[in-house]
């Protein structure tokens, strides 16, 4: 980043892990306890991108249960157990095709991190972690954080974008700016990891453009299939309907 150019690193290389007593860039390179810096760590991707949406999810089928409120585009019928079911099915198509996909273009561009150089150096003296390290440094694009974040909070922005249209009544109302509101916060967090992305000398930009692009597409992939979910329950007859003829 920009405490430690690749000059002060290359400096730091050069006079050895002593160096590491008189400068600060050093003593981080060094550093058995520290690792390159990242405002939006792998752990916290998964939480944010996976966790978080499937316990929102299993939230807001409880509340649309609750509410006795079926949103527009769910089957007639459908219990809210099968709602669930089929909102969590769509975010692991959305989340998995995003990661394959991510991972196919990375392995065939090849590009070099804005932070390049920091991680070979890091790479370097730490031989434990040599490989991982000296393989991040060449999957700058597209951004991973970028397209996984959208992904997952995309998708369950989607979901509660949908829901809006979907509340009636006072109670209702209540419920529709509530969902409106998670829904932007769902899409404001996705473009806030992408962010943090560049800010952190982890991707330039057309990486993170890239990588939301690609979040944007798996969200698409999700919700598009996210139906064939209710294949795993049998057909009923909804109340107040005959059998079919």
């Amino acid at each position: 980043g920009k405490e430690c150019s690749p000059v002060k690193l290359d400096a730091c290389l050069g006079r050895g892990k002593a160096s590491a007593d008189s400068d600060r860039c050093c003593e981080l390179l060094y550093s058995s306890s520290s690792s390159p810096t990242e405002q939006v760590s792998d752990a916290l991707l998964v939480c944010l991108s996976a966790v978080l949406p499937v316990l929102l999810l299993l939230l807001r089928a409880g509340v649309a249960y609750g509410a006795g409120g079926a949103r527009p585009w769910q089957p007639r019928g459908a219990t809210a157990l099968e709602g669930a079911w089929e909102a969590i099915v769509g975010l692991l198509y959305a989340l998995g095709a995003t990661l394959v996909v991510v991972n196919l273009i990375k392995r065939a561009v090849g590009r070099p991190r804005p932070n390049h150089f920091a991680l070979q150096a890091y790479a370097s003296v730490h031989e434990g972690d040599r490989r991982e390290w000296e393989e991040t440094s060449w999957r700058s694009f597209p951004s991973g954080h970028a397209s996984i974040s959208l992904a997952g909070l995309g998708y369950l922005g989607v979901a509660f974008g949908l829901d809006v249209s979907g509340w009636k009544g006072l109670q209702q109302t209540l419920l529709a700016a509530a969902a409106a509101a998670a829904s932007v916060g769902c899409c404001s967090t996705a473009l806030w990891v992408g962010a943090t992305r560049v800010e952190d000398y982890w991707h330039a930009t057309e990486d993170v453009l890239a990588g939301w692009m690609v979040g944007a597409l798996g969200v698409a992939f999700g919700h598009c299939l996210a139906a064939d979910a209710r294949l795993w329950f049998p057909k009923r007859v909804p109340q107040g309907e005959g059998a079919p003829m």
